[in-house]
């Protein structure tokens, strides 16, 4: 069987008006194990985002003329 929640952390629940723990839902966007920034409080279960998402870096291509 599959588990449903692989991480946990420690942060301030604004709905528990305290420190609580956070665990972190299977990604079902395509992060990488341990990077989605979606968390959920495990006791009231208050879902936030926490980070700021990945963002794959640009490249360019340089085109020249030919001499």
């Amino acid at each position: 069987m599959t588990a449903l929640w692989s991480s946990l952390r420690s942060e301030h629940c604004p709905d528990c008006a305290g420190e609580r723990m956070f665990e972190q839902p299977l990604c079902v966007d395509g992060h990488e194990p341990d990077t989605c920034p979606d968390w959920a409080c495990t006791d009231c279960g208050l879902a936030v985002f926490l980070g700021a998402p990945q963002v794959p870096a640009r490249t360019r291509t340089l085109v020249t003329a030919a001499a």
